[in-house]
């Protein structure tokens, strides 16, 4: 493929600077004022130019200058030999450099005209610095290196002659701007002075608040057999990333120290979204309610049964008495799966083991979201011709 043109339509610049971000190789034939020249590209450098009888750096720097130059440009080309090893900025910035100061080097030509002196001659017009910068071709090298370009010459004249201390001086105020931002950024400086306290689950009642959910978290064993089990209160406060900051026991009772400990070492283990006040992330404090589940009380003389085996007219398979659909994760979403359990009830109602049937990695969050809930339900006793019995059953958990 050959691209050809010329600098006043293309700028030589932005095609040197396109090439080097090619891994292809580039041939550049140029015809300019001086002659012809040649710049190959290879593996992002600049890697040989010739123009004119100058030397390969001096020609390289004269050709992204010139004014109008013809060129073709052929790339997978095939590269000889390398006289240099430039990239595309070091080349740029050098050449705006040599043109700003007018140190720029030429090719000697042969003067048809007779000179008064051979100093004439031999050297050319060294062009004024507000002239080499109004020039395309300065304008089209600053706009390669992402410069500014003057207005006017009024603006040039204050310019300084080289802009490697100006660019220096960039790049550290650059990097100091970066670096305050980022320790700002970790520091909280950029938090929204309202919203850097908590606030109460109460005060989210705007249009644009959201309420925490539980993301995961499941019930705790009971830490003692007792024939009912309480429920604790605990006050927990969330950050803005729906992680749990700090828990304490909401109005602490007598005589359930073991079931409090137990709760708050659960709820430092739940994940929550994030609550949100006029759309933006806040810490918030909530009350949050921890039941708890029976440890595993198979029998100890019937082996589990599934439910297939409940056949007879006195098999009775167990039957939900106590428990809720859990709610959806993503309530914005319309589509709401089905996830396909097996339980284990034990010889008391209770849910010792739950599993997922044909798991999805796209549901996981639903699926464990599922067991948790399941795990916290009550059930009928399952009874196998007359005698209660440990059951595995199919079961099936929808979303509200």
């Amino acid at each position: 493929m050959t691209l050809s043109g010329n600098s006043r339509e293309l700028s030589l610049a932005d095609l040197i600077v396109v090439a080097t971000q090619d891994p292809r190789s580039h041939r550049f034939t140029l015809s300019g004022p001086a002659g012809d020249g040649l710049l190959l590209i290879e593996g992002g450098r600049i890697v040989h130019a010739t123009y004119g009888d100058l030397a390969p750096l001096d020609a390289a720097h004269l050709l992204v200058t010139e004014q109008s130059v013809d060129f073709e440009i052929e790339a997978d080309a095939e590269i000889p030999g390398h006289t240099l090893d430039l990239g595309a900025q070091e080349l740029l910035m050098e050449a705006v450099r040599r043109l700003d100061e007018g140190l720029l080097k030429r090719p000697r030509q042969v003067s048809i005209e007779m000179s008064t002196s051979d100093t004439e001659s031999r050297k050319p017009p060294r062009p004024r610095a507000h002239e080499a910068k109004k020039s395309p071709e300065a304008e089209a090298l600053r706009r390669a290196m992402g410069r500014v370009l003057f207005a006017d010459s009024d603006a040039a004249e204050v310019e300084s002659k080289s802009p490697v201390p100006k660019l220096v001086a960039a790049v550290f105020g650059i990097a100091l701007l970066v670096g305050g931002s980022l320790f700002a950024w970790r520091a909280g400086w950029f938090a929204v002075e309202e919203h850097r306290d908590p606030v109460d689950i109460s005060d989210l009642n705007g249009p644009r608040d959201l309420v925490p959910a539980l993301l995961s978290g499941t019930a705790p064993p009971a830490p003692e057999d007792r024939s009912v089990l309480p429920t604790i209160l605990c006050r927990v406060l969330l950050d803005t990333r729906g992680a749990v900051h700090e828990v304490r026991v909401f109005q602490p009772r007598s005589g359930l120290d073991a079931f409090e400990q137990a709760a708050l070492a659960a709820v430092k283990q739940y994940r929550f979204s994030a609550a949100m006040r006029e759309g933006v992330a806040v810490p918030v404090w909530i009350i949050w309610p921890v039941d708890f589940v029976r440890g595993p009380r198979v029998s100890e003389t019937v082996e589990p049964v599934s439910a297939s085996m409940f056949r007879a007219s006195r098999d009775r398979l167990p039957t939900l008495l106590e428990g809720e659909q859990p709610e959806t994760p993503f309530p914005e979403r319309r589509q709401r799966p089905k996830i396909d359990c097996r339980l284990l009830i034990d010889d008391q109602g209770n849910v010792i083991e739950a599993e997922v049937v044909n798991p999805r990695d796209e549901l996981e969050l639903y699926e464990r979201i599922a067991l948790d809930t399941v795990k916290t339900y009550r059930f009928t006793v399952g009874e196998r011709e007359g005698v209660a019995v440990a059951a595995w059953i199919p079961w099936s958990v929808t979303f509200q």
